[in-house]
């Protein structure tokens, strides 16, 4: 997998969460929810940022 790629699969992964969690947002009401929906999110996307460039890895092998 080139860089073009990856870098591909990364933005859409961040702009999936990133709209998953404005949606979510919007129809929570407190500001612990909220904390909480954020802080889920951030894992998400480092979960999948790891997996690309594991992806990568055993692309390039």
């Amino acid at each position: 997998m080139n860089r073009t790629a990856q870098g591909a699969l990364t933005g859409l992964a961040v702009g999936v969460a990133a709209g998953t969690m404005a949606y979510a947002a919007a129809n929570l009401t407190t500001a612990r929810q909220r904390r909480k929906m954020k802080r889920a999110a951030a894992k998400a996307i480092h979960s999948v940022e790891g997996f690309a460039g594991d992806l990568a890895g055993m692309m390039k092998s």
